[in-house]
């Protein structure tokens, strides 16, 4: 399981699954040292960052989501977690535990998951900082986020925004 390599800084399947294809997001691709693997991996890759205008908006957009999808509309408690069933049952409780140093019974504790979202976000534009071509930084709330990710990847745009779902207001 990835989210396991990943804990134990293992990335050798994570990089062999990568070579399939071009473009990856989300866990564990979107955790913290994985794209230092992968830059080392992938010479000339691109990296883009999503993060939102602020930490208590992330924080408020991660909890919203996870409220809708394991809550029953309200932030889910450690049980929720526990019976949530997204890739397998438990899995979102294992990759909480694993990724963010929250005290027991306490998934959503906003001071640690805001400290880990701010030192990820960090320590990623600290490893781009003299590379500023291989790294994007987006809030995708900005009205010009579409086009500068075109941009960024050299693509030409087919349209004026992003599409959203699930759009925390």
């Amino acid at each position: 399981m990835f989210i396991d390599d990943w804990a134990c800084r293992k990335f050798d399947r994570i990089i062999d699954y990568c070579a399939a294809s071009d473009a990856f997001q989300d866990i564990p691709f979107s955790l913290p040292f994985t794209y230092q693997a992968l830059d080392a991996a992938f010479p000339g890759s691109k990296f883009i960052l999503t993060v939102r205008g602020n930490s208590n908006t992330w924080y408020r957009s991660l909890t919203t989501f996870h409220a809708n999808l394991f809550g029953a509309g309200k932030i889910p408690a450690e049980d929720d977690l526990a019976r949530a069933v997204y890739r397998f049952q438990g899995w979102i409780l294992l990759v909480m535990q694993k990724v963010y140093a929250f005290p027991k019974g306490d998934p959503y504790n906003k001071e640690c998951l805001i400290r880990a979202y701010e030192s990820h976000n960090s320590m990623v534009q600290e490893y781009f900082r003299h590379r500023p071509e291989d790294l994007l930084t987006l809030d995708l709330t900005a009205d010009d986020s579409y086009q500068r990710f075109c941009h960024f990847l050299g693509k030409a745009p087919r349209r004026s925004v992003f599409p959203w779902r699930n759009k925390t207001s």
